[in-house]
């Protein structure tokens, strides 16, 4: 858990719903009674709730909303093995031409990792 004075140092503008394990909890209660909670209280959770409680609400939320206890996830990775492009699209800052300095095509090595 990050500790709560430096993340509300470096989060000027966000005033957090909960600093502590124990705040946090009235949250969790709302939560796992199936009332939506602002952004702001969500943050709080992730930030300051205790991970188990944070965790075990998030799957009993879960469980009503897809009782048949089958869980899927899915990993979406878009591997950009290069940044050279020959379609020069007005939309994309990305591209680089053939043969630019800052043009590069990834091995196979670089890409399994």
């Amino acid at each position: 858990m990050i500790e709560p004075s430096n993340t509300h140092e470096n989060n000027k503008g966000f005033d957090p719903s909960c600093t502590d394990a124990e705040g946090c909890r009235e949250i969790l209660r709302r939560v796992a009674g199936g009332e939506r909670i602002q952004v702001e209280e969500a943050l709080s959770l992730a930030l300051y709730a205790d991970a188990d409680e944070l965790f075990a609400c998030s799957d009993a939320v879960r469980q009503n909303k897809h009782p048949d206890g089958i869980v899927t996830y899915v990993v979406d990775r878009n591997i950009n093995y290069s940044n050279v492009c020959t379609s020069v699209c007005s939309f994309c800052a990305f591209y680089r031409k053939p043969g630019d300095s800052e043009g590069y095509v990834l091995s196979l090595d670089d890409i399994h990792q």
